[in-house]
């Protein structure tokens, strides 16, 4: 089975800006075929930003075309309970822990997805979830990027989102 990865809105959004090493790290998963997702709250926050930028119109046609690329898993009755669960035990060990983060981390973990991110403190401490950074994807022999079990198998990605800005 072919290793899978949920993409965190730092990496999509330098992707779109073309900074690496998240644009290597992202072409890397793409040549392993390793299938490639993001969240409804990554969308949320690309078109968010998108929507505040001073280039709305171009900013909203690049995250249109970059979501079109991949799967965007979407927030279901099972990631609420499970991020209830991660949020509950996070506040009761005194580990607050943002919504929007606590999200994305549990539709990965419901997935079986390890989430490749830069902001890896806030979702190591979410119990079960793989994290990489792109630097990490990048270390990889692309054999492991490619051939990893994981214990869910989301469809491939649409696309690529190579050449993003």
């Amino acid at each position: 089975m072919e290793a899978s990865y949920c993409l965190d809105t730092d990496v999509l959004v330098d992707l779109l800006r073309g900074r690496e090493p998240s644009v290597s790290a992202v072409r890397a998963l793409e040549h392993s075929l390793a299938e490639i997702a993001t969240t409804a709250i990554t969308a949320f926050e690309l078109y968010y930003g998108a929507l505040k930028s001073s280039r709305v119109q171009e900013n909203m046609a690049a995250v249109r075309e970059l979501l079109d690329r991949l799967e965007v898993i979407d927030l279901d009755e099972g990631v609420a309970e499970l991020a209830a669960r991660h949020l509950a035990r996070l506040e009761s060990r005194g580990q607050p822990i943002e919504l929007a983060d606590l999200f994305i981390g549990c539709a990965a973990l419901s997935r079986g997805m390890a989430l490749v991110t830069r902001n890896v403190d806030h979702f190591r401490r979410i119990e079960g979830l793989r994290v990489a950074t792109p630097e990490e994807i990048l270390k990889q022999p692309s054999d492991s990027r490619r051939d990893r079990q994981t214990s869910a198998s989301p469809s491939r990605a649409k696309g690529s989102p190579r050449g993003q800005r």
